[in-house]
């Protein structure tokens, strides 16, 4: 196969800036006091794979922090396994819910569970986290 259609078959996060579907920095926690924030007083979801943190911010955007530990997922083809899927399925749900900073968590048994039932139980946990964001703003 020729090097320019190889280029040419590869998507870019450029090539759809406005369809928000990338996952560029600004999606992302990148500081500990951006983190230190989140865990001070999230909002909580959880099964036996994952626990989501979340809070408002004041973006235009949600952004995803990730806490992949060694202690849990021992070698780093699981952590990156585990840091792929939750990445992607943020990316595709966090148009659902806007202005949230959200840490993942892994729990230990997640290392031995399917791609397919994690992006399951994650797609659960979202719908769970955007219902209860919601109930919150409805009080306040």
């Amino acid at each position: 196969m020729d090097v320019n259609l190889k280029a040419k078959a590869v998507k870019t996060n450029k090539e759809y800036p406005e369809s928000g579907m990338s996952f560029d920095k600004s999606c992302r926690l990148l500081c500990s006091s951006d983190f230190s924030k989140v865990f001070a007083k999230p909002v909580k979801v959880g099964d036996q794979c994952f626990t989501i943190l979340a809070i408002n911010n004041t973006l235009n955007t949600s952004r995803l922090g990730l806490a992949v530990a060694k202690k849990h997922a021992k070698l780093a083809v699981q952590r990156n396994r585990l840091k792929r899927i939750i990445r992607e399925s943020f990316r595709l749900h966090r148009l659902e819910f806007c202005h949230l900073d959200v840490v993942v968590l892994i729990k230990p048994k997640s290392v031995d569970t399917t791609n397919v039932c994690l992006f399951k139980q994650l797609n659960k946990l979202w719908m769970t986290l955007d219902k209860r964001i919601r109930k919150l703003k409805e009080e306040y």
